[in-house]
Order: C-alpha cells, then structure tokens, then sequence
C-alpha cells in the first residue's frame, strides 16, 4: 500500500512538472522575428491607407498663435458657461443651435441650385403650390411626421455638408 502511494505520488509529480513546463512554452509572449516582420508590415500598410484617406487640407483657414489663444479661451469660457445652465436654457440652446445649423445648411445650398429659365421657374412654383395644398390636407399626425423627416434630412444634409468640408 505505501509503495502504491508513493508511486501515485510520483506519478503526480512528474505529470504536473510535464504540465507546467507545457503551459509555459504555449504562453511564451515574446513574438517571434516573423511575427514581428508581419505586423510592421501592417502598421506601414494601415498608416498608407489612413494617409490616403485623410483629406489633404483641413478646410480650416491658418490661425496665428495668438489666435489660437484666442479660440481656446473663448471656448473655455463657452464651456464654463454651458455647464452653469439649467436643463431648460441647455434645451434652448441646443434647439437655437440646431436652428443655426439648418440656416447655414440653407445658405450653403443657394449657390448649388442652378438658375432656371421663366418656364422651369414656373413649374417650380406649381409643384411648391401643389406641395403646399397636399401639406394643408394633412392630419396633425401627418404634418408631425413630415416636419420630423423634413427636419431628420436636414441634420443628415448638413453633417455630410460637414464632413466634405
């Protein structure tokens, strides 16, 4: 019987020191040269693509230091100012803002609608008075639902106007 033990208990040993030695050559975290070959390759291959994709100007107008100082300040001061509103003046805000997103939205869209001649001006103005007395048939519900897509379209218009700039 203690022989028996003993050599289940060696048994045991040796298994586990099998095992451990195993565990720790398949948890062997230093890459090898190939692995490491592979993923510079890759890195270089994702910061060619992202180059090639990122706009070549940033649209924005060249700012001097001081300027920039200027901005940031302002910013702060914005920021600082929007945290001291209540609920009700952020839902103003937020809501005059949206307001002033779809004026500038409109502003930027006169240039891109083409002149007309008397004929296409008056076929224009038939299909707005035709729009119009369809808007006037509407339910409540209907005109809620239109304005919401009216308005859903807009937002889109103008942060896809953003994002090309």
């Amino acid at each position: 019987m203690e022989i028996d033990m003993r050599n289940t208990l060696a048994v045991a040993i040796v298994s586990a020191v099998g095992l451990s030695a195993t565990l720790a050559l398949a948890d062997d975290k230093n890459p090898s040269d190939d692995t490491l070959a592979v993923q510079a390759e890759s890195k270089h291959e994702a910061a060619a693509r992202h180059q090639a994709m990122a706009p070549k100007t940033s649209g924005w107008a060249a700012t001097t230091a001081a300027e920039s100082t200027e901005l940031r300040e302002a910013a702060l001061k914005a920021k600082a100012a929007y945290a001291t509103m209540t609920p009700e003046e952020k839902a103003m805000y937020k809501k005059s803002k949206n307001a002033q997103r779809q004026m500038d939205l409109q502003e930027m869209e006169k240039p891109a609608w083409p002149a007309t001649t008397a004929a296409e001006s008056k076929e224009l103005r038939e299909a707005a008075r035709k729009a119009r007395a369809a808007y006037a048939t509407m339910t409540p519900e209907e005109k809620a639902i239109y304005k919401k897509g009216k308005n859903a379209q807009r937002q889109m218009d103008l942060q896809e106007m953003e994002k090309n700039r």
